[in-house]
């Protein structure tokens, strides 16, 4: 596995962890970036869970408490220890940010190219890789600011709207009225924020409920269902399946050797 001190300030780890892994709770010491190469995951922060896509990037201040759960096809990518002068560009008193996630088109050709160097390790490849984080840096500065990052009042209102009735039914206009804006401009302003729909966060709230149902008491997987928030079994284990790469009931035996019994399609 490739780990180097590409300059003075940066020091870079690949890292490769399997399908379906939970980091627990930690923290870096120094600000960081995690790239993607191939794979995906979901980091928490607290209440905030943010889905990192393959070719996106995500900056964290040092010290900030976070875990991760890995999806279904594993991730690989590189860990990027950044030296407070390599963030310089990244805080100032107005756009000091604890996390940064893009995904711009920029950001991930960029990363194609870091993960091509990093493969070949052709000589010289240190150099380009300097060069290419380098310029990873300025694309993250465009981001650091309050206009591209900022969270105005309303749409935290509305994601603790979301976060707090994730297993009812929440509409569009519902939201909107509770938020105090146009629901055209709250979907189009949540997706550019968090990086998918209002359906598609408040499905992985749900998925996320269920696994932590699933994997801490002895509810049916039926019971499960209905209190996450899905119509019954069978929609849990469909949505649940795209999105962890299993269904409730074999995460569940993976997890407790003797599970509750279920019957319908959540068991196979």
């Amino acid at each position: 596995m490739l780990q180097l001190r590409v300059d003075p300030d940066l020091d870079l780890a690949e890292r490769q962890h399997a399908a379906h892994a939970h980091l627990g709770v930690h923290h870096h010491a120094a600000p960081s970036l995690s790239l993607i190469f191939q794979g995906w995951h979901d980091e928490r922060l607290g209440r905030h869970l943010h889905r990192c896509d393959p070719l996106s990037v995500t900056y964290k201040r040092g010290g900030i408490d976070h875990s991760n759960q890995i999806g279904c096809d594993g991730l690989h990518g590189v860990f990027v220890e950044l030296s407070s002068d390599a963030v310089a560009e990244l805080e100032s008193p107005t756009t000091r940010r604890d996390f940064l996630l893009i995904g711009s088109p920029r950001s991930r050709r960029l990363v194609r190219y870091i993960a091509g160097e990093s493969a070949l390790q052709k000589p010289g490849f240190e150099l380009a890789l300097a060069s290419l984080l380098a310029e990873l840096l300025a694309e993250m500065s465009r981001f650091a600011t309050p206009h591209s990052f900022g969270r105005p009042p309303w749409l935290e209102r509305a994601r603790e709207y979301v976060e707090a009735h994730s297993s009812m039914r929440i509409t569009l206009a519902e939201l909107a009225r509770h938020s105090g804006v146009h629901p055209v401009h709250l979907a189009q302003t949540f997706r550019s924020r968090y990086g998918m729909s209002v359906g598609a966060y408040v499905r992985r709230l749900r998925v996320e409920r269920a696994r932590q149902q699933l994997a801490t008491d002895r509810s049916t997987i039926s019971q499960v269902a209905l209190a996450a928030g899905f119509t019954d079994q069978s929609h849990l284990t469909r949505v649940f399946r795209m999105h962890t790469g299993t269904t409730p009931a074999r995460f569940r035996r993976a997890l407790h050797p003797n599970p509750v019994q279920d019957g319908g399609s959540g068991r196979r």
